[in-house]
């Protein structure tokens, strides 16, 4: 681009040296006829130079980030050097059992069961990472799913809990009841043991004794009358002794 705009600097330098030329013979034509004269106007004016350089306008592209991918796809040939089409394409982590190997190909199985040969450079007995990084999905989902079961499984211990626990506060509060219940009936019980010893001491001796004689009397003599009541009808209304 640079030569380029030196080639048209030179050409434009070349027509205006050109030019300036033709206006300075010129006057030696105006004095044989100056009638002429002011008809021919000198162009020198209107023509442009074009020595500055044209800005050449880039467009921004914004910066973005790109990986190299690992979704390799390995073809599965029928012929032992691979020359032919592939009947099928593994994919990057799929399981292989090789049944033959040289140093470039070998003959190996698929997990459905075909048969073919493939390149050797691209088989490893390392998992490759996009298997690795599944397996660890597959365990982080099954360890979630457990994990949600026992956080289940704990929320179901802890409403047990909670409910045992306002059990229990019921049963102390019928425990507590029941205490204050009993020892108001010690106390009734007492009060009745202070005035059955009062009512005691207030009775004399001899009224007892005199209660109890006359009781013995009483019977006594009701003894007395039913003995000779079954006297009576035993012997047909005769009394005998």
């Amino acid at each position: 681009m640079m030569k380029v705009i030196h080639i048209v600097v030179v050409l434009a330098m070349f027509y205006c040296g050109a030019v300036s030329a033709q206006t300075e013979a010129v006057p030696s034509q105006t004095e044989a006829v100056p009638s002429q004269t002011e008809a021919v106007p000198t162009q020198t004016e209107a023509v442009p130079t074009q020595t500055e350089a044209v800005p050449i306008q880039k467009k921004a592209v914004p910066i973005q980030t790109a990986y190299v991918t690992d979704k390799l796809q390995l073809g599965l040939h029928a012929a032992e050097d691979t020359s032919d089409a592939p009947m099928k394409n593994l994919v990057s982590g799929t399981a292989l059992e090789i049944l033959e190997r040289n140093r470039f190909y070998a003959r190996v199985r698929t997990p459905d069961g075909r048969e073919g040969w493939v390149k050797a450079g691209y088989l490893t007995d390392e998992k490759p990472a996009a298997a690795r990084i599944l397996e660890l999905e597959a365990a982080s989902a099954a360890a979630k799913t457990r994990l949600d079961s026992v956080l289940a499984q704990t929320t179901d211990v802890r409403q047990t809990i909670t409910d045992l626990e306002r059990e229990l506060a019921v049963s102390r509060e019928k425990a507590e009841q029941a205490t204050s219940r009993v020892a108001e009936l010690e106390s009734e019980t007492g009060r009745f043991n202070q005035r059955m010893g009062d009512f005691r001491s207030s009775v004399p001796v001899r009224w007892a004794l005199l209660a109890a004689s006359l009781m013995l009397v009483i019977g006594a003599f009701a003894g007395f009358l039913w003995f000779d009541q079954r006297s009576r009808k035993r012997f047909g209304g005769f009394r005998v002794y």
